[in-house]
């Protein structure tokens, strides 16, 4: 009979954890999923608050307009006319301690003249990201900020940021990923 080194079994254990990791997300419908429009739309997404909602974007994929990141939809965040920036807002809830990772991918449509898309990711109030998503292109480009967090429930709110009617900036596939500790994924942990 032939007994599997306890080296091995560790190893094995370390890749479940590194692989269960992955998949989870503190973030809810950071894929701008739900609710499932037919059309672009400018209005309301599960989880997330907002005092001016931005664009979902569905089926608009053309020279200008990329397709999404993964599913669906994606989000399409900018500043109305009359200046109001539209923004979205989620609260979540860490319990362990780390160092967290949150990624997302950004890109705009392609609108002849228009060059200029910021947009702006707060913490509870304060910038963690301030990024030009305009890259000449419909490529989604990744981008990420690591946050240490220590237990506490946190506001996270994206706002666009260009000028008013300007070019909107198109976010897909947020995510924010729990710290992976002495090879034990500790995402279990978070929603317990």
């Amino acid at each position: 009979m032939h007994k599997i080194p306890t080296f091995s079994i560790s190893l094995i254990s370390l890749a479940v954890s590194i692989s269960g990791i992955a998949q989870t997300n503190l973030i809810s419908n950071g894929g701008f999923e739900l609710p499932v429009y037919t059309s672009a739309t400018i209005g309301p997404l599960a989880s997330w608050d907002s005092t001016d909602y931005p664009a979902v974007e569905v089926g608009q994929y053309s020279s200008q307009y990329p397709p999404p990141q993964e599913g669906h939809q994606y989000l399409d965040i900018g500043t109305s006319g009359n200046g109001t920036h539209e923004n979205i807002s989620q609260s979540f809830t860490v319990v362990t301690p780390g160092n967290y990772t949150l990624s997302w991918f950004d890109t705009t449509p392609l609108i002849a003249g228009y060059t200029d898309s910021p947009y702006i990711i707060t913490l509870n109030g304060t910038t963690i990201a301030s990024f030009q998503a305009y890259h000449g292109s419909l490529v989604w480009v990744k981008r990420s900020v690591t946050l240490a967090l220590v237990p506490g429930t946190y506001a996270l709110q994206i706002n666009g940021n260009c000028p008013p009617s300007g070019l909107a900036s198109c976010l897909d596939n947020l995510v924010l990923a729990p710290p992976l500790v002495l090879g034990v994924d500790v995402s279990h942990h978070q929603n317990d």
